[in-house]
């Protein structure tokens, strides 16, 4: 296993959204896209699997919840892309 650097993606402090989950209904053709959470970076911690990598985990304040909750992060994205990437999710879906 090599020591890869490890990724600055997120820092302390930073704002972030959840990435969009769909709620698919019974018709094929009908996708809810449920709001994304925002929230500000807390802390970040890497976490091994059981084959040893590890991964980073980002620990987030939500806004409106009082506690700290934790995230992979490969699940979030930058606040200030959101509008970008919402419209290349979009395109996707079709």
């Amino acid at each position: 296993m090599t020591n890869r650097p490890k990724s600055k993606r997120f820092s302390v402090g930073d704002r972030v959204v959840t990435k969009p989950s769909l709620s698919v209904s019974t018709n094929a053709h009908q996708h809810k896209i449920r709001d994304p959470k925002h929230g500000t970076v807390t802390g970040i911690v890497y976490k091994q699997n059981k084959r040893g990598a590890s991964h980073p985990y980002i620990e987030v304040h939500w806004d409106n919840h009082s506690q700290v909750d934790l995230h992979a992060a490969n699940r979030l994205w930058m606040e200030e892309d959101l509008n970008k990437k919402m419209k290349d999710f979009r395109e996707s879906l079709t």
